[in-house]
């Protein structure tokens, strides 16, 4: 059993190799496409009436170790290309924060508003980290959903061997779990479980958003 993530829309995702992370640590890069609705920012791809760019992916070209394209996650020392897209997708799908140790939001016509995954950032009791665009709430641990969130990015959790570790190490290929579900389900991305191998018709219909990044992505779901 896979899981498996249903948007309502083909999303239009841009990707490319970015030049500036080559010999860094750093692995890639997603943004996404805030779009208002009553006052808070949510990410496009779940908004029906946007037709632009949903997001946007940069990935290291050389990396420390490289990248291993293979299909059977025999990576030795390298980083699986696949994990990273699809980690640095979920960025893009909406598990992303605007609150920053030196900047909080998002400004337009200088209102500051908040994304929807921000304002679902809660402690352990259930109150909220941020409301109108100030840090209320001073708590150690932060969850979302019942997810714990890694303290010094909040756009990832803390749980290892996930997707959204706030980490991925060499020889590691990850997949979504019940904790990446639950994230995704709060900004309004709807998920459930599927017996595999996936049906023909079924694997086209995955593969209907992922077609601007190719083959590349279709073990997403």
């Amino acid at each position: 059993m896979k899981q498996r993530c249903i948007i309502n829309k083909a999303a239009h995702v841009s990707v490319h190799f970015d030049h500036t992370l080559a010999g860094t640590r750093i692995l890639g890069w997603g943004s996404q496409t805030d779009i208002l609705v009553n006052g808070t920012l949510y990410p496009s791809i779940v908004v029906p009436e946007h037709n632009g760019i949903d997001m946007l992916i940069g990935i290291n070209p050389n990396p420390i170790n490289g990248w291993y394209t293979g299909t059977t996650c025999n990576t030795t020392n390298q980083y699986d290309l696949r994990t990273v897209i699809r980690h640095e997708i979920l960025h893009g799908m909406g598990l992303t924060t605007s609150v920053f140790n030196t900047s909080i939001g998002r400004y337009h016509n200088g209102t500051c508003y908040l994304r929807i995954y921000d304002t679902l950032i809660k402690d352990i009791f259930g109150n909220r980290m941020v409301e109108n665009c100030s840090i209320v709430n001073t708590a150690k641990k932060w969850y979302i959903n019942g997810v714990q969130l890694y303290d010094d990015s909040w756009s990832h959790h803390v749980y290892t061997n996930h997707l959204m570790f706030w980490e991925l190490g060499p020889g590691e290929c990850q997949y979504l779990k019940a904790e990446e579900v639950r994230m995704l389900e709060a900004v309004g991305v709807t998920c459930s479980l599927h017996q595999y191998p996936l049906s023909s018709a079924q694997r086209s219909q995955i593969s209907l958003w992922l077609l601007p990044i190719a083959s590349i992505l279709l073990q997403f779901c």
